[in-house]
């Protein structure tokens, strides 16, 4: 039975891009110019666009267009595809105004546009084609959990709904010594339907009975040294082993607060080492806020007549956040609510919310409403990318209702982060519960090629539309 790695598959994704890069320019060549290939032709053109495609392979990688597991629905999938060709157009425009007379003689305006057209076509339906091939359980690693922990059952329903990760739940091993599966709710799961076995002896039976390729386990060998040891007799069986929490966020892209302890943070956030890390970064916000403030400040005039002309009050209003460390300071945002809107003391902003200014809906929806805040980021107070920023009035509430809420404090708080490109607007506890286990991750995976994957992201949702 074949199995296919991330890495092949990412590996088969990428090589059908190249394909299909320079298949895009051939027939570009071929509308552009018509008659039959002409090498020369050829030649001119595909030196250049060779440096311009490998520079759009990687803009493709750190917008995630290789992660399949985050492929989403195929609105989704075309808006990102089209964040990341926007960027690649414009890298590929600047390099060939740029190279003109000094690289090369050509000057191919109309060549690039449909280049860029042909491959948005032709990347869109690839993937559509590579997800579906992906689903068939044929290409995945069977896996078999250890233990009755409550995010099994979330874990397995997850890759039911993604079968493109590569993951096929074959069996449930609820092991001796562990809490009763039936203290798991499970009814609000969908497709829990797999066999369940508790004799933790029979690992290595059910190992070579479902052909299992890698054993997930909720309890921890360390501390059950009969699962050590029934795990060591399938070492012959050439089947991975791997941590659940370490699983579930290689799966979801987040961190389960529910599965780890304080010590976790201390094991995996290695902040020493993230000091260059940090100084380059702050380098790149100051200059970007700079370039942005500009870039957006013949918009302002537009947005204050649109603003005040529309409802009564300020045009700008501060309003006070919590920043890295526990330190206060006052964000700046383009007002998109009444100026009554919070007569009844501090309120989440919630879906439909009667509060929002026809205007302000329009504003939030494409993240306009946020200019003012690279203010704050000149000024050291927010950062680029990394967790929203929240009052002080909800961070009160919130530390007494969801654990290690308080750690997503650590970095600086962003314009954009991984929980706003991962997750759908809410506002509630349960939401709050959910964005932490996403700024979590971005804390410990946080580098610079994840904050540009955020930032393509984030462009891609500007483009749906699909902001608050």
């Amino acid at each position: 039975m074949i199995r296919t790695s991330r890495q092949l598959r990412n590996l088969l994704l990428s090589a059908g891009d190249i394909i299909l890069l320079y298949f895009s320019l051939w027939l570009t060549l071929k509308l552009r110019y018509g008659g039959s290939f002409d090498p020369q032709l050829w030649g001119q053109h595909v030196g250049a666009f060779t440096v311009v495609f490998a520079a759009w392979l990687i803009i493709f990688a750190v917008s995630g267009l290789y992660d399949v597991g985050s492929s989403g629905g195929r609105t989704q999938l075309a808006f990102r595809i089209a964040g990341a060709l926007a960027v690649a157009g414009i890298i590929a425009a600047t390099y060939f105004y740029l190279g003109y007379n000094r690289l090369f003689t050509l000057r191919p305006q109309i060549v690039l546009a449909i280049v860029l057209v042909i491959s948005y076509l032709g990347m869109f339906l690839w993937r559509i084609l590579f997800l579906a091939a992906l689903r068939s359980p044929r290409l995945s690693r069977r896996v078999l959990f250890v233990g009755s922990h409550q995010i099994i059952p979330e874990l397995i329903a997850e890759l039911h709904k993604k079968p493109q990760l590569g993951f096929f739940p074959v069996a449930w091993l609820q092991a001796n010594g562990e809490p009763s599966a039936q203290h798991i709710d499970i009814s609000k799961f969908q497709n829990i339907n797999l066999p369940t076995y508790r004799d933790l002896a029979q690992l290595r039976e059910i190992c070579q009975r479902y052909q299992v390729d890698l054993i997930v386990s909720g309890i921890s060998p360390r501390h059950h040294e009969n699962l050590l040891r029934e795990l060591l007799s399938c070492l012959p069986l050439h089947v991975d082993f791997s941590d659940l929490s370490k699983f579930y966020e290689r799966v979801t892209g987040k961190v389960p607060v529910d599965a780890i302890e304080h010590v976790w943070f201390l094991e995996n956030l290695q902040e020493g080492t993230k000091r260059p890390y940090e100084l380059i970064k702050r380098i790149l916000d100051m200059v970007l806020s700079v370039v942005l403030l500009i870039l957006t400040f013949p918009l302002i005039p537009l947005l204050y007549l649109l603003v005040k002309l529309t409802s009564p009050g300020r045009f700008l209003f501060t309003q006070v956040r919590v920043g890295q460390a526990g330190r206060k300071f006052r964000a700046m945002k383009i007002r998109t609510m009444t100026v009554d809107a919070e007569k009844h003391g501090p309120q989440w902003s919630a879906k439909g919310d009667l509060r929002v200014t026809p205007v302000g809906k329009v504003l939030r929806k494409i993240r306009v409403d946020e200019i003012p805040q690279l203010y704050n980021i000149l000024r050291g107070e927010m950062s680029l990318i990394g967790p929203r920023p929240e009052r002080p009035e909800f961070i009160e509430e919130l530390k007494r209702e969801i654990p290690f809420y308080e750690e997503r404090l650590l970095v600086k708080p962003g314009l954009t982060g991984w929980a706003q490109v991962s997750l759908p607007y809410g506002a509630s506890v349960e939401y709050s519960l959910e964005k932490l286990q996403y700024d979590l991750y971005y804390i410990k995976n946080r580098t610079l090629g994840l904050d540009l994957s955020i930032g393509l992201r984030t462009i891609g949702t500007i483009l749906s539309r699909s902001g608050r």
